[in-house]
């Protein structure tokens, strides 16, 4: 890694038999790095997505490219992409995993910006994320609480009959969900109750 030798972390990095690509240099950095995406085309069968340069860049302090990273494993690995034609959900747990983290935190990132900026096409673009979050997502614990932020965003972006659907939709999924606590909760003591 150029003048000040083998960093530690350089696995997290470079991918082993990869060659380096330099292509940007990092602020702050008197040498250029590689920008290694987060996530590449598998070479075998079972093999999930490389999650460790987006960890590395959050460990280096490297924001953009964290974000940069999350953003092309969302879009690399959503489950409209070709790597899901011949893998299920349930064989690849960690993949699922890690893309619900990331469309997760490209959908709130993209928020927060729309906030600070005040702009409506940043507000719509938080949309999107939220939406595709719902669809890949829709039985989540925290569906209800995103469809809120969905709500939020469209109502910023002055689509108030869009925001107006999303504000009843959530209302429901919550009501129905504390519906659902109370029915667990009443047949859980009742099986207390009954001894088993």
């Amino acid at each position: 890694m150029g003048q000040h030798g083998e960093r530690p972390y350089a696995w997290l990095l470079i991918p082993p038999r990869q060659p380096v690509r330099r292509q940007a240099a990092l602020p702050g950095c008197g040498e250029r790095l590689p920008r290694v995406r987060g996530a590449r085309p598998l070479q075998r069968p079972g093999a999930g997505p490389r999650h460790g340069a987006i960890e590395a860049y959050g460990k280096g302090g490297f924001s953009q490219l964290v974000l940069d990273g999350k953003h092309e494993f969302v879009e690399r690995y959503n489950f409209a992409s070709p790597y899901w034609k011949t893998r299920t959900r349930a064989d690849n747990p960690r993949v699922v995993q890690e893309l619900k983290t990331n469309l997760k935190d490209v959908a709130t990132y993209f928020h927060a910006s729309a906030q600070k900026s005040k702009r409506v096409a940043d507000y719509q673009e938080a949309a999107r994320w939220y939406r595709d979050y719902l669809k890949s997502f829709p039985e989540d614990a925290d569906a209800a609480a995103t469809d809120y932020l969905l709500a939020e965003a469209l109502f910023e972006s002055h689509q108030y009959d869009d925001a107006a659907a999303e504000y009843e939709h959530t209302a429901y999924a919550i009501a129905e969900r504390q519906v659902i606590d109370r029915r667990l909760c009443g047949a859980g003591l009742l099986s207390e109750r009954r001894g088993g």
